[in-house]
């Protein structure tokens, strides 16, 4: 399904548990990111939940940095704490700036932030090397893949 086409399902209700983890597996083009989209679109508590895009633009890179630096101390030193654990270096993201930071290391530093706040869900669109913190974090975790590196 592309966007534009007529619906192919309607009025579906789609029910996640707070420790479920959910993959929607498929190739490239079958409607994977659409269907994600779309659900975190229809989300009624969006706050609590991160969603994670493939790439981040560079504004929201800008955004993710400005917030960092906006943190109190403490609270920025538990994101940096999170940074690291997810295999990149702290002092790194203190001094880059948005269009200096590779698409890892900003999705990283997107997903350490949301990981600060106890989100109460992760739905990512093709994690890369996040495996190890998906497999600790404790609450809901929705993502797309499209092969079986991930469950």
């Amino acid at each position: 399904m592309r966007r534009g086409d007529p619906p192919v399902l309607h009025d579906v209700r789609v029910t996640v548990g707070r420790e479920d983890r959910v993959r929607i597996k498929g190739p490239n083009g079958a409607g994977k990111t659409t269907l994600l989209e779309a659900l975190v679109g229809s989300l009624t508590r969006r706050e609590r939940v991160l969603y994670l895009p493939q790439e981040l633009s560079t504004a929201a890179k800008a955004d993710a940095i400005e917030r960092l630096h906006e943190l109190h101390p403490e609270e920025r030193g538990r994101v940096r704490s999170i940074f690291t654990a997810l295999g990149s270096e702290p002092e790194r993201v203190l001094r880059a700036e948005a269009a200096h930071l590779s698409p890892g290391e900003a999705r990283k530093l997107v997903l350490a932030e949301a990981l600060a706040q106890q989100v109460w869900a992760l739905v990512m669109d093709e994690p890369t090397n996040h495996e190890a913190a998906l497999e600790a974090y404790p609450g809901a975790v929705v993502l797309v893949t499209h092969d079986g590196t991930v469950s």
